[in-house]
């Protein structure tokens, strides 16, 4: 059997221009992925699902004779280990876009529509009333609806702030997308996108507060229906041995939750929004979650990774474990005044350096409510504890806040397995006096984190908190008073943040969607590295999304409000 994964296939506009409908029939039998005739079968080292062996291999050109193709078909594809000399051309300085000359005819969509076997689905806005849609069940949706221009958006919340009408328009959304289901599949697309200059968009679920799965005029891969997953009771590497899932690229959270539950293991989940895809943006961005203060990052505990667009991974599970957790809120008002409330604060954040090193880890929120003050710990977890140790570890900090008068009626709970206290602690699908809102973390990294040789910031190495601002706003706000609001939150206040913790970090993830010099607030020293790496692997800047390795090269032509790139808008090199 092959054991090559991928192969480079050359498309050229002109001579894809000329295939003929004869062609378009013998494209037919390629469709069908399920014969050897298209697609090799490859086994690798790791077992792999079955959509991860349909796949492209240097045989294929051979077979695709006998297929139907001629001889002058298959001068549009070149394996990788028979490279054809490309003339030395400049670089195109922006992606194409429909409109431009060199756009792809109906035609060619209709071929390439054909040899993905009519897995090729274009773009419809999602607000449109005859394709009433979920974010993400749709191809191209996303949550971080302002980047994308919010184009298409119901008539109550059309957003008067962005001078946009009820009419709708694809706007930043990718104009087609892949369906995938086959390794075979990602492999026509990347090459496709990179021999016409088309923008590659990668999509899973809709969670992105990035706008990396938005892109006007973009070639989307939608991974969102690869659902397969296996459980190895004793996984080995030369460096692990024991139990493990394989998961595949579609896999959600509360999905995985189900199946650790039904194994009597515990995986490394985050906490809000169990419908983010498990292996995606979440690990990918580095992984924090409840597990963190005894087991690091999620991304430290993965095992292998399947290709480039990431289909697959293998992660580390751990024991079940008793867990307590504990929720409660409270909101100013009364004898409960504002100074009350900061000391409250005040002597949480003191126990913050005890309770990580006990394994703890908290979620919580401060907002505005109206005039006052509202506090919420959406979930304390404690792992490996019961609800007694709990009190005992949690009574000084009880004790401080009856002394300074605070309501305080939390709920705890304890379970003997984290999946069902995660399911029960987190209510799932969430500089503060002059307008933020902030959402914080308390956890650390476990020692001997940081030996971990992968591209997590070193900066969470040695964090005990996790803070984010936000900033919100009605659709029927004024221009002025939102373009404030985001100008604050990245020019005025993150700034103050940064004075603080001179040698701090974030998470790209959540981060701001302009974060300024994000190279060294996600990835610090790990930087230049990556940088190599992706140059080395992707020397045509084929992988392209906002604020990811190597993006600097690459700006988007127009703005919204003034300063926030729009995916709305054409991509070029700087």
């Amino acid at each position: 059997m092959m054991t090559k994964i991928w192969t480079r296939l050359v498309f050229t506009a002109p001579a894809l221009a000329l295939l003929s409908s004869s062609l378009l029939e013998a494209a037919t039998a390629f469709s069908d992925l399920n014969i050897d005739a298209a697609v090799e079968k490859v086994l690798g080292k790791n077992e792999l699902f079955d959509f991860e062996t349909l796949q492209l291999t240097d045989d294929v050109l051979a077979n695709l004779k006998d297929a139907g193709f001629g001889d002058e078909a298959l001068s549009l594809f070149s394996p990788k280990s028979k490279p054809v000399k490309r003339q030395v051309v400049a670089k195109p300085p922006c992606k194409i876009y429909p409109g431009d000359a060199t756009w792809p005819s109906g035609a060619i969509w209709r071929l390439f529509n054909v040899l993905l076997g009519g897995a090729l689905i274009r773009t419809v806005p999602e607000a449109s009333l005859c394709y009433p849609e979920w974010q993400i069940e749709h191809p191209t949706s996303i949550r971080s609806i302002l980047f994308q221009g919010m184009t298409c958006m119901p008539p109550n919340y059309t957003a008067g702030f962005l001078g946009n009408t009820v009419n709708c328009s694809i706007g930043g959304f990718p104009e087609h997308s892949v369906n995938v289901s086959t390794i075979a599949q990602i492999q026509l697309a990347v090459n496709i996108a990179r021999e016409l200059n088309i923008r590659l968009v990668i999509k899973n679920t809709a969670h992105d507060f990035g706008a990396k799965s938005a892109g006007k005029g973009g070639l989307n891969l939608w991974t969102h229906y690869l659902k397969d997953y296996k459980f190895y009771s004793n996984y080995q590497t030369d460096t692990y041995s024991g139990p493990a899932f394989k998961l595949a690229a579609g896999v959600q959270v509360f999905e995985a939750n189900e199946w650790a539950k039904q194994h009597n293991v515990t995986l490394h989940l985050l906490t809000l929004f169990p419908s983010v895809g498990f292996i995606g943006g979440y690990i990918q961005g580095g992984g924090h979650s409840p597990l963190t203060s005894i087991y690091g990052m999620a991304a430290d505990h993965v095992l292998s990774i399947q290709l480039g667009v990431v289909t697959s991974m293998v992660v580390k599970v751990f024991p079940q474990l008793n867990i307590t957790t504990m929720t409660y809120n409270v909101t100013t008002g009364g004898n409960f005044t504002h100074d009350k409330f900061w000391a409250m604060q005040r002597a949480y954040v003191d126990e913050f350096e005890r309770l990580a090193d006990l394994g703890y880890y908290s979620y919580y929120r401060i907002r505005h409510l109206g005039g006052e003050i509202t506090h919420d710990v959406t979930s304390m977890v404690a792992p490996n504890t019961s609800e007694a140790g709990f009190r005992a570890a949690l009574a000084p900090l009880f004790q401080k806040w009856a002394d300074i008068g605070v309501p305080f009626q939390p709920v705890i709970r304890e379970s003997d397995n984290y999946s069902d206290a995660w399911l029960a602690a987190f209510p799932h699908e969430g500089v503060f006096d002059e307008g933020a809102n902030i959402i914080l973390f308390n956890m650390r990294n476990p020692p001997g984190s940081e030996l971990t040789d992968n591209a997590v910031n070193p900066a969470w190495r040695k964090m005990l908190m996790f803070a984010i601002m936000f900033v919100t706003w009605n659709v029927t706000d004024s221009t002025q008073h939102v373009t404030r609001l985001l100008r604050n939150l990245t020019y005025e206040w993150n700034p103050r943040w940064k004075t603080l913790t001179p040698t701090s970090g974030t998470y790209m993830p959540e981060s701001d969607y302009i974060e300024p010099n994000w190279q060294e607030s996600f990835h610090g020293s790990k930087y230049p590295r990556l940088l190599e790496i992706k140059k080395r692997w992707d020397p045509e800047s084929v992988s392209y999304a906002t604020n990811t390795v190597g993006s600097e090269e690459w700006m988007l032509g127009d703005t919204i409000m003034g300063h926030l790139p729009s995916q709305n808008s054409k991509l070029c090199r700087k």
